[in-house]
């Protein structure tokens, strides 16, 4: 519930175009440093459990166009 709240605020911040990040990817993130944390202070390599699907080249591609903030041009990626 928390996570469709903040992608509804994302969209308003950015004029209606989506957060270029998703819920998985920011937990995977979190997970990412936790273990980077967990590592350096017993020494012993950390495993993942988290994954996440990245957004395809293309997109991102589209994304780096865009002249922010007003990206209206971008309209049609939504």
């Amino acid at each position: 519930m928390f996570e469709d709240i903040t992608q509804v605020v994302g969209l308003i911040k950015n004029g209606g175009m989506p957060d270029i990040g998703t819920p998985e990817h920011a937990r995977h993130v979190i997970e990412f440093i936790e273990a980077g944390y967990r590592a350096a202070r017993t020494g012993v390599t950390q495993d993942l459990k988290t994954t996440f699907d990245p957004l395809p080249i293309e997109k991102l591609a589209e994304w780096k166009k865009c002249d922010w903030p007003s990206a209206s041009k971008c309209d049609k990626m939504i």
